[in-house]
Formats: structure tokens, sequence, C-alpha cells
């Protein structure tokens, strides 16, 4: 099947209904506007929970947008569960705009694929993440469930969020290129390598132990595995797993002392091949895990498995029991396949006509055909709005294009709940297929920083 097909599979459950797209930045909704109102959505209402964003906010004869002001934030997480907390607790301009748009309170309610609230104002979301699918995502429990799945994965050891016993597990467990410590979620969902250390000096001992005794009760300390971070995503249905194709994590290295936790997470992109054994290996470990998930908490839809692919195997990290942002990636290779829909159709329960095992094969062959992706992130400070601006590479080097040079990338920076928000999107054409996109986009920010005005600073990739 096309991804228009799938599509139209949809069609029963927006056709003559309004529709309420509630959460994120409210231009994120753009293209989720366009296809509901090709699907009979009569009205859409967006509501934006972290502001406005950066790009096209839907046409003004196809939706209404309320943009709540974005909150200011001192991190991207805070960011994040600051926009879920105006789910979860509606200010009151947000119940106004919902009961004016909706008076009857029956409009379809879609919310961010992060949302665990199961209802706003008395309408139920189509899908939410479940307490005990979120009680999964915690970086210290995911060992354990690693092992009851019989997947292979690095020692490691579970700790209190406190000097002597960090220091003991690091100590420990250290093969000469230090230790990644992660942070249970006491304060709520964590993720983007937020709450994730990379400790190999005295300087990033001390910085690391005062941030997880402030925020965590409890670390994994494992060594650092050097390798290519990559993710598989799995697809849970009630008598299927599906598994699609693997996806590399932009996480890049900070010199050591810099101060920044050492990890520097910016997007994820297709480009990249694990060697074939490994990339089996990433699918089983994928159908495992989704299987144990579906009987232990009745599990359906996306959840990723994060690793590194380091000395001819896939190590998993950590658990996210829910789409990431690489499976919107993995879909972008099947034209018009509304790969978010599909999941909260798969979430709520809808049951739609297609056969899984059918989808896995579709969506798999047309991501390994059309590769996507690109380097992204929210930053501190203030960047002007710019669209798709081309860019050029060469020798290693981003740079604004001459009038003979071919578009290598697309830049694209504007407003977030931290202050700017900076993406390159890799054309495919010009972007090498089988390598890690790791040292182009650590090239990029260095562009970010000589052109833009950011300040990331040195960055590098995995050796090759």
């Amino acid at each position: 099947m096309q991804g228009a097909e799938y599509r139209e599979l949809l069609r029963p459950l927006f056709d003559e209904r309004r529709v309420i797209l509630a959460g994120n930045l409210a231009v994120g909704w753009t293209p989720t506007v366009r296809l509901v109102r090709s699907l009979g959505a009569t009205e859409v209402l967006v509501i934006g929970t972290e502001g406005t964003g950066a790009g096209p906010l839907p046409d003004p004869g196809d939706a209404t947008v309320v943009a709540l002001p974005a909150p200011r934030s001192r991190s991207m997480m805070e960011s994040i569960r600051s926009g879920l907390a105006r789910l979860h607790d509606p200010p009151a301009e947000l119940v106004e705009a919902v009961r004016r748009f909706d008076p009857q309170g029956k409009a379809l309610v879609l919310g961010d694929f992060l949302g665990t609230a199961p209802e706003l104002d008395g309408r139920p979301y189509l899908a939410y993440r479940r307490p005990e699918w979120f009680a999964l995502e915690d970086k210290t429990v995911a060992d354990a469930l690693w092992d009851r799945a019989g997947v292979e994965r690095a020692p490691s050891l579970i700790v209190r969020a406190e000097r002597p016993p960090l220091l003991q597990a690091a100590a420990q467990l250290d093969a000469g290129v230090g230790t990644v410590w992660s942070g249970d979620t006491r304060e709520g969902f964590n993720g983007g390598a937020e709450y994730v250390r990379w400790v190999r000096t005295p300087r990033e001992v001390d910085a690391a132990v005062r941030f997880f005794r402030s925020h965590c009760g409890r670390v994994r300390v494992m060594a650092f595995l050097d390798g290519v971070p990559c993710s598989i995503h799995g697809i849970v249905f009630p008598d299927h797993v599906a598994t699609s194709r693997p996806v590399e994590m932009v996480t890049l290295r900070h010199p050591p002392d810099s101060g920044t936790g050492g990890l520097f997470y910016a997007g994820c992109a297709t480009f990249y091949d694990p060697p074939a054994d490994v990339r089996s290996r990433m699918c089983e470990v994928a159908r495992r895990v989704g299987a144990m998930l579906r009987e232990d908490v009745a599990f359906r839809g996306a959840f990723t498995v994060d690793g590194v692919v380091t000395g001819g195997r896939f190590l998993p990290t950590e658990l996210n029991p829910r789409m990431g942002a690489g499976l919107s990636v993995v879909a972008a290779g099947l034209r018009d396949l509304p790969i978010q829909l599909l999941m909260d159709a798969l979430v709520g329960g809808v049951d739609l006509a297609y056969e899984p095992v059918q989808f896995e094969a579709d969506l798999v062959a047309a991501a390994d055909t059309h590769r996507f992706g690109g380097t992204w992130r929210a930053l501190p400070g203030e960047t002007e709005s710019r669209i798709d601006v081309p860019l050029a590479f060469t020798d290693g080097r981003w740079r604004w294009p001459g009038a003979e040079d071919r578009r290598a990338g697309k830049l694209t920076t504007g407003p977030s709940g931290l202050g700017a928000f900076v993406r390159c999107g890799f054309e495919a054409a010009e972007t090498p297929i089988g390598l890690s996109v790791g040292p182009r986009a650590a090239a990029f920010w260095a562009f970010a920083d000589r052109q833009l005005g950011t300040s990331v600073g040195p960055l590098s990739a995995a050796a090759p």
C-alpha cells in the first residue's frame, strides 16, 4: 500500500467532525491540519501550549490557532514539561477557547505524542500515555527490562544520587574513557540527553554530582560506549510487533571540562547503515521488547530502543515507550503516510483495515530507499526567523551558497521556549548513504556559531 492509501483508512475517524489539536508548538500542527481537513474535518482548533514556534502556521481558513505564550525555560525539558502541564491543568484561556470552539463537547481531540493527560476539559484524547507505560521510561529501570527480555546489554550499576556511591560505581565500570550517568524521572519525563552526563574528569564529577543530587534520587552508571548512537523503533499491534529500520541519533561530543555534560543531542537521520548482522540484531531486540511490553502492560503503538552500535554489536541504553522523533524520519520515506495519526488510532483502539505485516514491509522498504534527517536543537538566545534557506557543504564545511553551488542543506531558525531554534535538514541527494552524519552535523554547529551567533562551542562525532 502507498502512504495515501493508509491515509484514506483514517477518513471515517475525521469525516464531518470538529477536531482539536492540543500541545507543543502551534506550527508543529500545520501538516496535521492540512491532513485532517483533507479527510473531512469540518473545523479545526490548534492549541500551542509551548508558543508559536518557527515555521508556517496553518492557513486561517483551515484552523483557528490559539498559541499560549511560550514558557520561558532554562532547559528543553523544562519547556516541554511546562507545555504538558498546561494540558493537565488547562489555564482559563485554553479552556475558554476549547468551549467556544466545541460547546457540545463532541470534538475529536488529538494531543502531543508525549501527553499523559487522558482528557481535555472533559473531552477524551484519542491517545495518551498510560501511567504504567510512562513508568518504563525511567532510565534506571531499563536494564532490568533488557534482562527480562533476554537482550544483551552493557554492565551498569544503579546507585543513589550521592557522591560516594556514584564514584564507587564509576571506578568499577570505567574502561578508560569515562562513564555515563543517567538520572531517573523523579522530576518527570526527561530526554534529549538532558539528564545524561559523560563524566571524565574531576571537574565533571563535581558538576554531575551537583546536578543529580538536585534533580534525581537514583542514577544509572555505565561505561562510555564509543560508537554510533542509534535507535530502533517497534510498533506493537494486538498480534504483531513491527520493526523499522535503524535511525542514527545525532549525539555529538563536547570536549572535557566544557561545562556542558559532555553530550549534545541534536536530531536524527536515516543515512547511516549499521552492518547487516547488527541491523538484524536491532530488529530482534525491538521484537522481543515489544512482545514483553504487550504482555506486561498491554502496550500499543510505537516505542523506541536507543543504544550504541559499537564493536560489531548494538547495546541498548534506554527505552522510550512512545513514538520518538526517529519514526517520523523513517516514515518520511513513504510519502503521505500519516504515521502519528496511525499510531494514535492504534493506541486508541481504533481498528483500521490494514495488515501489520504488510505495513512493516511498506514502511521499511520506503525508508531504505528514501533517506531523510538532519540536525536541530533549541538553544538559549535569540535568532531571526528563516525558513528553508539553502546551504552549501564543501570540504567538510557549511557555508552560504554561491550561484553555482548545489544545495546540501536547508536552514530554518526561529523562536523556541529556550529562546531560539536552529535546524539544518540534509538534502538526500547530497548526503552520502551508509556513513554516519555525525561529522556533517558537527560541522553545521560550527557554522551556526560562526554565522548565526550561537554559542554551542566545539563538537566532535564518533570516529568511523
